[in-house]
């Protein structure tokens, strides 16, 4: 009976742990340590080095492709299926401060002072808009259903943008450095504010002229919040690296914390699973929450890595995981795909590329997804043979020569679908090798030699097309393809970039500008607080003292924080320029003030008193003297008289 239940009870973990393991989802994290990481529970199942640190990252479901930005101004894309990167074609070096994915045909990322349109899933620059308002960007969320985005910044301003005019709608101020908010819709947005002398945090509503109405929570005291994360409409989360660096959990109906945890080290980001919550901290370690009644789990490290983790996200389930790994490759999907970049003049993110007709015929290179796949294709090298064979074929059955070049020069003729396969995405070859561009008898020429079309596009570097050439040797004519590089790129393999800022010296975070006519380049430097530029210099290698005239009104002192200034209080000061004093310090100097009062009025009574007392004493002492005098008895002198003869 004993060995029944003890089997019975082995039977019942078992069946829960198949349950929990089925039911849990994975989690991806981004790092200084150059990686993106799947994680399983406290297991890396799958990582990618991306060669700089990761400081924002989004997540493509539909494709199962990780976006990620990094410090270098670069956003990569992890494809996780093919185990393969996409890289953007941009020049920026400014640090990426944050991804969002608007739809399935774009996303946006914020930098500093301006924000990039990239197309999906190529990574294809399409908009570039610079405008100061936007600041240091340092989160950003969708509105979907408005065609809108919040931008919040650390000049303490949530920015309201339209996705569907592409510009800025509405400035709200805050009073509070943004680095983190959430929300659900436009009525429910959870993010820090300043209630009343401290930093706080609040919902807000955006009202319908893109206003915000604000509902406070609770009261802080000189709090930042690196991570705030919504569970429902009732239960929110929060972190805070003040002097005591705290995970919190907000009832938003109650404006209570019902739970705070203190940890050892910044809580960098915050996600919700399907069964557990999870923060990853900056000195590289990840902790576990549970989802019901947030009690702690635990707290680990990967390999005693102590490597900065800068940003989690909820990936996919496990089981869903292990569906998309078994599946075939996507190396075929990508071949059936057109893959172009288009020109940066043309966007409209609230609508599908596809659906734009003009961007059509607009491309600039090959992407790397695109050569890549080439790369994988065994069988492209057969799909041209057969090609060369089906026209040889076409050739033999013409007698008349004339017939044939007016096929081939006419581009809507049959010859184009024969000589390539009737894909999207090798149609595209017909536009890379430029056939338009030679005559009938080029094309005749070059079908007829042995020169290898696969090699020359792959050698290209991605940045330019193939183009006939013809070179004599011993008077014998042959045929070859050269690259023919695109704007801004040169060198036999089109390798080199010609823009002045490919190799900038601009330093902090300064936007390089092109100037093409003279092929130089200048630096416009980045602006802090209140939209002022803090560097100076021909590369901004120079910065001005923030703290020249900042006396933060004698009750503290000034530190630079990099792109602004801070007053650090002294005790009982509170405030941003410490003009605040607490009432401790009122009390005292209330105290002081009419003990000042009650002294003067103490020394002036005594001096009164004192002299008083001097005249009444000389006034008594001329009195004494006269009636001393008054009875004082009259003495009579006798005079003598000599009489002389």
């Amino acid at each position: 009976m004993t060995i029944k239940v003890i089997e019975y009870i082995f039977f019942l973990s078992l069946l829960r742990l198949i349950q929990v393991f089925r039911c849990q989802s994975l989690y991806v994290t981004g790092s200084d340590d150059n990686s993106l990481k799947i994680w399983n529970d406290s297991s890396v199942i799958l990582s990618k080095n991306i060669s700089r640190k990761v400081t924002c990252l989004n997540i493509d479901y539909n494709r199962n492709i990780i976006i990620a930005g990094t410090d270098n101004g670069k956003v990569v894309g992890w494809d996780v299926q093919s185990n393969s990167l996409i890289f953007d074609n941009g020049n920026e070096t400014n640090k990426v401060n944050s991804i969002l994915i608007i739809n399935s045909t774009h996303l946006l990322a914020g930098y500093n002072r301006f924000i990039i349109f990239w197309s999906l899933p190529e990574l294809c620059l399409i908009k570039k808009i610079n405008d100061a308002r936007f600041g240091t960007i340092g989160e950003m969320k969708n509105l979907a259903a408005d065609n809108l985005v919040l931008i919040f910044n650390v000049e303490t301003k949530m920015i309201v943008f339209s996705l569907k005019n592409n510009s800025i709608l509405r400035e709200n101020v805050i009073y509070e450095q943004g680095y983190s908010f959430d929300l659900i819709d436009r009525n429910f947005i959870f993010s820090p504010c300043r209630i009343e002398i401290a930093n706080d945090i609040c919902l807000f509503k955006l009202n319908s002229d893109f206003s915000l109405f604000q509902t406070d929570l609770k009261n802080f005291v000189d709090i930042n919040f690196p991570s705030l994360k919504i569970l429902n409409r009732t239960f929110g989360i929060y972190s805070t690296d003040g002097s005591l660096k705290n995970l919190g959990f907000m009832n938003f109906h109650t404006k209570n914390s019902i739970e705070i945890y203190t940890v050892s080290s910044i809580i960098r980001s915050i996600d919700v699973l399907n069964d557990r919550i999870v923060v990853c901290h900056q000195n590289g370690s990840i902790s576990h929450y549970n989802k019901i009644n947030f009690k702690f789990i635990k707290t680990f490290r990967e390999h005693n890595l102590n490597s900065p983790k800068n940003v989690i996200k909820k990936y996919i389930d496990f089981m869903a995981f292990q569906n998309l790994l078994s599946t075939t490759t996507t190396s075929t999907t990508l071949f059936n795909t057109e893959i172009r970049c288009y020109h940066s003049s043309i966007i409209n993110p609230t609508s599908d590329l596809s659906t734009n007709k003009n961007l059509a015929t607009q491309t600039t290179h090959l992407p790397s997804t695109y050569v890549s796949t080439l790369r994988n294709d065994a069988t492209f090298s057969e799909k041209i043979n057969m090609s060369r064979t089906s026209l040889n074929k076409f050739q033999s059955t013409l007698n008349d020569e004339t017939t044939i070049l007016s096929l081939i020069s006419n581009k809507e003729s049959t010859l184009k679908p024969t000589f390539f396969p009737t894909t999207e995405a090798t149609s595209s070859f017909w536009q890379y090798i430029n056939f338009f561009k030679m005559s009938p008898n080029e094309i005749i020429k070059f079908l007829r030699s042995d020169i290898d079309l696969n090699s020359c596009i792959l050698n290209c570097s991605e940045n330019g097309y193939c183009k006939m050439h013809y070179q004599k040797i011993m008077l014998v004519e042959k045929i070859k393809l050269i690259c023919e590089c695109f704007d801004n790129f040169s060198g036999e393999k089109c390798e080199l970039n010609t823009l002045p800022c490919f190799k900038n010296k601009c330093k902090n975070n300064a936007s390089c500008i092109n100037n093409l006519k003279d092929k130089t380049y200048s630096c416009e430097c980045s602006a802090g607080n209140k939209n002022k530029t803090i560097y100076y210099g021909d590369y901004c290698e120079y910065k001005m003292d923030l703290c020249a005239n900042e006396t933060c009104s004698k009750n503290g002192f000034c530190i630079d924080t990099g792109n602004e200034i801070k007053c650090i209080c002294f005790s009982k000061f509170s405030g941003e320029k410490c003009e605040i004093e607490s009432t401790e310090i009122k009390v005292i100097k209330m105290v002081i003030k009419t003990s000042s009062l009650l002294a003067i009025i103490f020394l002036a009574m005594t001096y009164c008193f004192m002299i008083i007392s001097d005249f009444s004493k000389l006034f008594i002492k001329e009195k004494r003297n006269k009636q001393k005098n008054k009875y004082r008895p009259k003495i009579q002198r006798i005079q003598k008289y000599q009489y002389i003869n």
